[in-house]
């Protein structure tokens, strides 16, 4: 039986070994979003004993913890972890511009006193601290203007020790499949194992998000509590001619767990990541394609720092190639960046028996469909839309359609576009300031009349 206390895959065992035997004081840990920061973090509290956490992601329980340290009387306490420390800082300084210097000099007085009694500081970020002394876009030049935070982040960069998270050293596929034998061989056979191993590899290439949320799965079917005839079907064992039929099952079967589970913080990066692209990073999506397609492509430095801040991809240590993790992940990124000869095609088909109440918009991408379902005032948007079809369509003529009030369609609006947003196609809809809003066909390039 596969009990509550199994051990869970951790890849950075050595790397906290390390850190925990370094003779340094204090350590910056950064990498992309997704990669296990957190996790590594509790491993390291563990085995410290006596620590002091804080969430730099929750900036006002943060703010309201670091004002309520004393540097003195916290020196005498032991260690001090601090997740996310970049978030909080950044959040910070937008926040509260100059006034957030109060709060920098605390931190500073913390660390240095800690050190100074041989405690030791942990900090995580998804961000080296180089790019916290040049930051430009979007802030000016803080570096010029705030001399405290040029400081802050000059003491962390020059006196601190930096380990970047890379779970995707040389020999991580390996180590998964003897973690597996060590933990499921009294369950499966060699030949799931060796099954269920390259399915993991191929499917999440081993990004964290995705391959902790199969595993996860794969020990939720070992329990063996309330399973389906599916899941039951998936655990037994099978003869060598089936080997190409229980894998295509496998390979269904995780892919549908996994786009409700660990696909969900990826498509989330993808979408700021799309948004990006439209706006202030064009060249990104052209990249992604590439990257998708199976190019052989380094892309730009800046460009590569965005990407693997999100944990979108990263450099392979045995071919030199910079790839994307899993072939779950790069069908998403051509879902969300479709290349010009898969360009997306979109139906909208009311309801047979209520087509003023009820109707269905299929958004193809490539080979996907994806059908939405929308019912009441968003789907009479919608159809409203689709049949002024790349025309302008005010709010007052909405509300004159739908006999509702200015807030009423405004609130139907939203509901829609977050719904659209669900299946990655917001951009069909399209708001002019002023003038309306209009159903975008996905071939429809048109820029708004003056």
């Amino acid at each position: 039986m596969i009990t509550e206390n199994l051990e869970k895959y951790f890849v950075y065992e050595n790397e906290l070994q390390q850190l925990l035997n370094a003779p340094w004081a204090n350590s910056y840990l950064y990498g992309g979003r997704g990669v296990g920061k957190s996790t590594f973090l509790h491993r390291l509290q563990e085995r410290l004993g006596t620590a002091i956490w804080i969430d730099g992601s929750n900036w006002y329980a943060a703010e309201e913890k670091i004002g309520q340290l004393d540097p003195q009387e916290t020196a005498k306490n032991g260690h001090l972890i601090i997740d996310d420390l970049d978030q909080f800082c950044a959040i910070g300084y937008e926040r509260e511009g100059d006034r957030f210097e109060e709060t920098v000099n605390r931190l500073d007085e913390l660390f240095k006193r800690l050190t100074a009694k041989g405690w030791r500081v942990y900090a995580t970020g998804t961000r080296k601290p180089q790019y916290f002394l040049n930051m430009r876009e979007g802030w000016g030049n803080v570096s010029e203007s705030a001399p405290w935070w040029q400081m802050f982040w000059s003491y962390i960069d020059m006196s601190w020790d930096h380990f970047r998270f890379n779970p995707w050293k040389y020999g991580w596929e390996s180590n998964l499949h003897d973690w597996l034998l060590a933990n499921f061989s009294a369950r499966l056979e060699e030949s799931q194992l060796q099954l269920w191993g390259d399915l993991l590899v191929s499917l999440t290439g081993g990004h964290p998000s995705l391959l902790k949320a199969a595993l996860l799965e794969l020990q939720h079917l070992l329990a063996g509590k309330e399973l389906t005839p599916l899941q039951q079907r998936l655990l037994q064992p099978f003869p060598e001619s089936d080997t190409e039929i229980r894998r295509a099952q496998t390979r269904r079967y995780l892919e549908d767990s996994l786009v409700l589970t660990g696909l969900k913080r990826l498509r989330r990066a993808l979408q700021s990541l799309r948004e990006m692209g439209q706006t202030s990073r064009p060249e990104l999506s052209g990249f992604l394609i590439r990257l998708a397609q199976g190019e052989v492509v380094t892309p730009p430095y800046d460009v590569r720092e965005i990407l693997t801040d999100h944990a979108i991809i990263y450099l392979d240590e045995e071919s030199g190639r910079y790839r994307i993790p899993g072939d779950l992940l790069t069908n998403e990124i051509l879902r969300f960046f479709p290349p010009a000869e898969h360009a997306p095609q979109m139906n909208v088909e009311a309801d047979a028996a209520e087509p003023k109440r009820k109707g269905m918009l299929i958004y193809r991408q490539g080979p996907h469909a994806l059908p939405l379902r929308l019912s009441g005032s968003s789907w009479q948007i919608l159809n409203l839309l689709d049949q002024n079809k790349g025309q302008v369509v005010s709010v007052e003529q909405l509300q004159k359609e739908l006999h509702k009030s200015e807030y009423a369609v405004r609130s139907a609006l939203q509901r829609l576009e977050n719904k659209l947003k669900e299946i990655g196609a917001d951009n069909l809809l399209e708001n002019s300031r002023g003038k309306g809003y209009r159903l975008k066909t996905p071939d429809f390039q048109t820029p708004f009349p003056e």
